[in-house]
């Protein structure tokens, strides 16, 4: 329920809903994440506490620390 929104007349997932599934998965490549990660604290897609509490709580250490780290890094 709270993972969707309208957004120009389309349902999408919201960009933390995006993340989350982008980190969990081994599909999508260390640099997109890193990416994705980056641009929606830049933009200010998420709310930033938000997003981090969820990416520390990725059982994936790896994808935790590429996503981590991206966040760092957008905030600097």
């Amino acid at each position: 329920e709270g993972d969707v929104e309208e957004w120009n007349g389309f349902r999408v997932t919201t960009p933390l809903k995006t993340i989350l599934d982008v980190a969990g998965s081994r599909e999508v490549s260390p640099e997109h994440l890193e990416s994705a990660v980056r641009e929606a604290v830049v933009h200010g897609l998420v709310r930033r506490k938000h997003l981090y509490e969820e990416l520390s709580r990725l059982e994936d250490d790896e994808r935790r620390r590429i996503a981590e780290e991206a966040f760092h890094e957008a905030m600097t």
